[in-house]
């Protein structure tokens, strides 16, 4: 479980860096080997099957496209 104080730093950066397009705001708490799942990521992609974004470089790349794509 995560203490309160972590939870509220997570969704700090999450919402800040996706109300204001950035980023980098919105990578900052994630490690380099990070495995990101959503259901996007599948609509992002056209592919059913693929939930999940394995590294901190394919994350930011499938962040940056849904970035985009909100504009």
């Amino acid at each position: 479980m995560l203490a309160d104080a972590t939870v509220q730093m997570l969704q700090h950066h999450w919402e800040d860096g996706w109300n204001r397009g950035d980023i980098d705001t919105i990578m900052v708490p994630f490690a380099t080997d990070v495995v990101f799942s959503s259901p996007g990521i599948s609509m992002l992609t056209g592919d059913p099957a693929k939930t999940t974004s394995e590294g901190h470089a394919a994350l930011r790349a499938y962040i940056e496209d849904a970035l985009r794509r909100r504009s």
